[in-house]
């Protein structure tokens, strides 16, 4: 499945929803995407986010769990998890 058709996310889009979470921007690699099935359709992305902690020369690494629902007009995201 590719999260770029089937969720419809570009890596542009994925950075502003972290830094909209949490208020950094940083280096995103999508991890995982997959399609669960029921009704309504559900599915998952993990994503490891990287960024700079202001002030510090080390990196954070975050891991983001994002839940998407399929409606109309297309998937939305339902529910989102961060972990450090």
């Amino acid at each position: 499945m590719s999260p770029r058709i089937t969720f419809g996310l570009r890596r542009q889009r994925l950075g502003w929803v972290l830094a909209a979470l949490l208020g950094r921007s940083g280096r995103v690699r999508i991890a995982r995407v997959e399609e669960l099935g029921g009704a309504p359709r559900r599915g998952f992305a993990e994503l490891e986010w990287k960024v700079m902690e202001p002030g510090s020369p080390e990196e954070l690494r975050y891991v983001v769990f994002l839940g998407f629902v399929a409606g109309e007009p297309g998937w939305r995201i339902a529910e989102a998890r961060v972990l450090r």
